[in-house]
């Protein structure tokens, strides 16, 4: 960069740089800062878009570690409170700064070379296992004291759903941050499954999907909404030639949506597992030496139709998309980021609008068009590509540069397609991310079934995105976000204080009650 200043120096008629330090830099900007422009929205880079989805091993394992450890925090608060047990504030601390380590560019990305992959993804295991083991030993002190078997859910809505349990399922309700007896619900009618030609037919109280000997989905009437969802075949699993040229890990052409090719069915769809609360089709596709095989499953009262998906893949320089055409008329989609929800065009008129052929998500993208969505929901995929209602989820990008490795052997995903009526709020999209993201935990500890005390920490429509122990130690840290475009109240356990998020400035008490304006994130901290 030194070197590059002088030559760039040397260059008639444009800016010279000069060298100075950080705190010169602010203060001349904050000079002059009543006459800055102001840019609203995104600041969308038109470089790197295959950074999303470079390196599939390294980013499931990113999403499962954020999870867990969120779980963690909030198991040992909870059970901390309680009595129970000591919050393990070291250990969670370790295993944080182990978690930010990977977030390090160019590792996260996907654009590092083998062996930081080599090292990266074998500690984040090890995150995972160290974190599931805090988690274990948490609830197993719970499951104690209660002497039952218990249902545990680290989100603050009620949750009703098919969880397996030791291999068998089992349908389950669990109130808003806490727990419950182990106690599954008896179904009367259970999944419908029947055949129609060289169609599968699945169904429950929600949802009506038909899929062809392909293993596309041809058909998903929303029989709550009494709407089809689909507006032309989809799950449509397509190989796109990917050869960007020197950023081979980094880049995506646009080009690749003319060069694409449709993976072969080389084992036709069947069903291979049916009971009254879930049903699923197998179906096996191929793309030169690789092989990609999807399991496609319906749970009794769910609105989610699920692809889980494993991959054995030989083939480089190849982007793997999964493609879909929903029934919606709409000119732009919204994505799910860190702590907000973005708008994005969903048509190609300007060269803004060209350039976002390729756009990230964290979670979950919806295609709404003011009264009705269809949502695709992935928590490790993050890449995707929308045209009015056409988008397609990028799957796997196999580059040869800087990784010859990268995204070669075996690796596994989930995707899920939910229909709703209205924007991601009302249609509660954030919240079945979440839920795939956090799952219902079951812990018996060898006990059955039983009375245990229900208890739930606090219910909200909010995003309780942390409840941990303090920085400081007095007190816990809870975390509030507002993922909607209204005014959101909020009743808390307790009342408190609100801090700054990096919990360092008091900002003032609060009661009971605190209001969430549209987007906001509060940190409370309570006793």
């Amino acid at each position: 960069m030194v070197e590059m200043m002088k030559h760039m120096n040397k260059v008639p008629h444009i800016p010279k740089i000069v060298k100075g330090y950080e705190d010169e830099y602010i203060s001349e900007l904050k000079s002059c800062s009543d006459k800055m422009p102001t840019w609203e929205g995104e600041l969308y880079v038109e470089v790197h878009r295959g950074t999303y989805t470079t390196n599939l091993k390294m980013k499931k394992y990113m999403a499962d570690a954020e999870s867990v450890l969120r779980s963690a925090e909030i198991w040992s608060t909870i059970a901390e409170m309680l009595g129970l047990v000591e919050y393990p504030k070291e250990k969670l601390e370790k295993l944080w700064k182990r978690v930010l380590l990977h977030q390090f560019h160019d590792v996260l990305p996907g654009s590092s070379i083998k062996e930081v992959y080599d090292e990266a993804i074998e500690d984040l295991k090890k995150v995972i296992r160290e974190a599931e083991e805090i988690i274990h030993s948490v609830l197993e002190r719970i499951t104690e004291k209660e002497s039952s078997a218990l249902v545990f859910n680290d989100l603050p809505w009620e949750r009703r759903e098919v969880v397996e349990v030791n291999g068998k399922y089992y349908l389950l309700e669990a109130p808003p941050l806490g727990w419950k007896a182990f106690e599954p619900i008896e179904v009367k009618e259970g999944i419908k499954v029947k055949a129609e030609g060289d169609k599968i037919v699945l169904e429950n109280e929600c949802l009506r999907a038909v899929i062809n000997k392909d293993g596309e989905l041809i058909s998903l009437y929303d029989k709550e909404n009494k709407r089809e969802a689909l507006r032309s075949t989809s799950n449509v699993l397509m190989a796109h030639i990917d050869t960007p040229g020197m950023w081979d890990a980094w880049d995506i052409n646009e080009d690749f949506l003319i060069q694409g090719e449709k993976l072969k069915t080389l084992e036709e769809a069947k069903v291979v597992y049916q009971s009254p609360l879930i049903a699923v089709i197998k179906v096996v596709k191929g793309y030169g030496s690789s092989r990609v095989t999807q399991f496609i499953k319906l749970r009794k009262e769910s609105k989610l139709l699920e692809f889980e998906t494993k991959v054995d893949w030989k083939d480089k320089e190849i982007l793997l998309k999964a493609w879909f055409n929903f029934n919606t008329h709409n000119w732009s989609s919204f994505y799910d980021i860190p702590y907000g929800v973005i708008e994005r065009p969903a048509v190609r008129n300007t060269p803004w609008e060209q350039a976002k052929f390729e756009v990230p998500a964290l979670r979950w993208a919806d295609v709404y068009d003011g009264d009705y969505g269809v949502a695709i929901i992935c928590t490790s995929r993050h890449g995707y590509t929308n045209w009015d209602s056409k988008i397609g989820l990028s799957l796997l990008k196999s580059p040869i540069y800087p990784n010859p490795w990268s995204d070669l052997g075996e690796g596994e995903f989930t995707y899920y397609i939910y229909p709703h009526k209205g924007d991601w709020f009302e249609g509660e999209v954030y919240k079945r991310a979440l839920e795939v993201w956090s799952k219902l935990r079951v812990v018996t500890a060898g006990r059955v079934e039983g009375k245990a005390k229900r208890f739930s920490f606090m219910r909200t429509d909010a995003v309780v995105g942390a409840l941990k122990k303090a920085e400081d130690g007095n007190g816990y840290i809870l975390r509030l976000y507002n993922p909607s475009k209204e005014e959101l109240e909020v009743e808390l356990p307790r009342g408190g204080i609100e801090m700054d998020m990096i919990e360092l400035k008091e900002l003032g008490n609060v009661g009971r009650k605190v209001n969430l304006k549209p987007f906001e994130i509060k940190t409370i901290r309570i006793s």
